[in-house]
């Protein structure tokens, strides 16, 4: 995601806003991934 947001062919915006929004968008994608696999492991 940092990628696409910061590469020339992308959205073209700056380190500083490029990391942070990339590695929130990380770890809420990782939050949705666990809650996920919780609750595939009760449903079995």
């Amino acid at each position: 995601m940092t990628y696409i947001l910061m590469a020339k062919e992308g959205f073209k915006l700056g380190a500083g806003v490029g990391y942070p929004v990339g590695i929130v968008f990380a770890v809420a994608c990782f939050a949705f991934y666990l809650t996920k696999l919780s609750r595939a492991s009760r449903d079995v």
